[in-house]
């Protein structure tokens, strides 16, 4: 069953799933229809983006919502046909493992998509050649859980993860594309100073790691000797005593 189709000047993609109608009648019996909805958005050169729900072609508007159609633990066939003069294409996620579920042959990049258990923002980015110009194409959606409402849950299950498992959470962030804003009423997830210091995060995992591999070793202090004109920072006690005999 072919669920989504988007036209771009540069190709067509289309997502497919065999057992979507039984996923649905899922999700809306667990979360009921109202909360089964995305917000759709994508990057320049898109002619058109439709979506088959229930029997009726929709068209969908950049930026807006429409009806869900990416769910948990479901396998998404995706074929990207393109145009003639683009000789290489590739899939482009910042996961490995999702690349290597795309090839490349005769003008079609091939592969399938499953998000397991990781509801939340995600994408669909592509990467290909014309000449000697590199192009990137990013379509933007929402993974929806067939068991809960994604929309009303998504800072509890976060604070849930964050609670439990802190580095888990931050992993969750990273692959679902989630960021954080104070709330007007002061009430902030913890999790958001992850966002806020997220340039330390690679240190924070380095010693993290140092810790649980060799948890033995630890940092011993040690007494050297050098000029005061070689250090390159000087505590104050050191400063005032540098002062009282600078001349002798």
């Amino acid at each position: 069953m072919e669920l989504l189709t988007i036209r771009h000047q540069d190709f067509e993609m289309i997502v497919e799933c065999t057992k979507f109608d039984d996923i649905w009648r899922k999700a809306k019996s667990n979360v009921g229809e109202e909360g089964l909805h995305s917000t759709y958005s994508w990057s320049e050169g898109v002619v058109s983006v439709t979506l088959d729900h229930i029997g009726e072609r929709v068209t969908i508007e950049n930026s807006q919502q429409a009806p869900a159609v990416f769910f948990d633990n479901v396998d998404y066939p995706i074929w990207i046909e393109f145009k003639d003069y683009v000789k290489k294409a590739q899939f482009g996620s910042i996961l490995q493992n999702e690349n290597e579920k795309f090839t490349f042959r005769r003008q079609i990049l091939a592969g399938f998509l499953n998000y397991g258990n990781e509801i939340g923002r995600s994408e669909i980015q592509l990467i290909y050649q014309i000449g000697t110009e590199t192009r990137r194409f990013t379509f933007s959606f929402e993974v929806l859980s067939t068991k809960l409402n994604y929309h009303e849950h998504w800072k509890t299950i976060i604070e849930d993860i964050e609670q439990e498992y802190r580095m888990l959470s931050l992993d969750y962030m990273r692959r679902t594309f989630h960021g954080f804003s104070p709330d007007r009423s002061g009430d902030t997830p913890e999790i958001i100073w992850w966002s806020v210091f997220a340039n330390e995060q690679q240190k924070f995992i380095k010693a993290c790691k140092n810790i649980i591999d060799r948890p033995r070793h630890r940092l011993h202090g040690k007494d050297a000797y050098k000029r005061a004109d070689k250090l390159t920072f000087i505590p104050s006690y050191i400063e005032n005593e540098l002062a009282e005999h600078r001349n002798d």
